[in-house]
């Protein structure tokens, strides 16, 4: 078994699922209470590359995200150059840091997003719903950057600690729309 399967194995079973009957929360936007982007899009600490990864969440948010652990395990264990273009397969810190902010996301009543590789070695978390967009591209570094695009034809493009009310916008328009 590879160092990636290793680690994809490990976020599988560290993706733990807390009993529990709270529902997914339809998303009401930032309140007064709001805390900083960094405070939660921003792991506690860096991912070492060798320490066991455990992500807790409740019960529905783990039968909710499923599938992508699922998607995600089978994407760790795509071979080098895997679209034929020298694509280098997917890096552990980038699949810990999309577990982690699906982990946050997906308490909100949102669909589920579209899990794709990236030639690089990263991740893209996508929501295409409507006339709106979303592309949070999970660098093989763990870096996030985002792409927006509402009905409005607005669009916005930069890192994820700028954006925090650009994803509340594009949240509370998908929320209740799956």
């Amino acid at each position: 078994m590879s160092p990636n399967q290793t680690l994809f194995e490990d976020l599988r079973s560290g993706l733990t699922g807390e009993q529990g009957t709270a529902q997914p929360t339809p998303y009401q936007g930032p309140s007064a209470a709001s805390i900083a982007d960094e405070e939660i899009f921003a792991s506690d600490s860096a991912w070492n590359g060798t320490e066991p990864v455990t992500i807790t969440v409740t019960q529905p948010i783990y039968d909710r995200m499923s599938t992508l652990i699922d998607r995600l395990h089978h994407l760790g264990s795509l071979a080098p150059n895997w679209d034929s273009y020298n694509a280098v397969p997917v890096q552990g810190t980038a699949a810990v840091e999309a577990m982690r902010l699906l982990a946050q996301i997906l308490t909100f009543d949102v669909p589920t997003p579209t899990l794709v590789p990236t030639s690089s070695g990263g991740l893209q978390l996508e929501w295409h719903q409507d006339e709106a967009e979303l592309e949070l591209d999970v660098h093989p570094n763990g870096a996030v950057e985002v792409f927006l695009s509402m009905p409005n034809n607005q669009t916005w493009e930069g890192p994820l600690a700028n954006s925090r009310w650009r994803l509340e916008a594009f949240l509370r328009h998908i929320s209740h729309r799956s």
